[in-house]
């Protein structure tokens, strides 16, 4: 009788699934660009600091590069989520420039779910000053959006 109706049917499906999809996320108008040139720069910066936390650890591995997996910026702080091929993926906490700043907080391993609440009121006593926002975003990408 009307043709057009089981057109129209699949095209509202398909909307919906579409956008049921992509659910935001704390991470959502996040600054995570990050351009090649700061790759390179902050490369030497990530090995040195990850080889120190190796030495403090008695443990004989050695860092020699870094891939970046991501990285969240807002204000002037700088999260990296690093991969070593030696230890877990890293996040290291930065307040300004990698290049030119030390590092606050670094952490490795698993977050789970049921852990985020705590864990964020945690790393804001040991990130005094981060943006409430970026501190949200870290935890859940930690626990939640790997």
């Amino acid at each position: 009788m009307f043709p057009w109706v089981g057109r129209f049917v699949w095209v509202f499906v398909f909307i919906s699934i579409a956008t049921i999809g992509r659910a935001e996320t704390p991470c959502d108008g996040i600054d995570q660009s990050v351009s090649a040139q700061e790759k390179q720069a902050w490369a030497p910066i990530v090995v040195k600091r990850l080889n120190i936390m190796l030495a403090q650890l008695h443990d004989t591995e050695h860092v020699s590069q870094v891939d970046f997996l991501k990285m969240f910026r807002s204000h002037d702080w700088t999260i990296l989520y690093v991969e070593d091929y030696v230890t877990d993926e890293t996040f290291i906490v930065y307040k300004g420039n990698p290049a030119s700043s030390t590092y606050v907080t670094m952490d490795a391993g698993t977050l789970f779910i049921s852990e985020e609440r705590e864990y964020e009121r945690k790393l804001l006593k040991r990130a005094p000053g981060m943006p409430p926002d970026l501190a949200r975003c870290y935890v859940w990408y930690f626990a939640e959006g790997q």
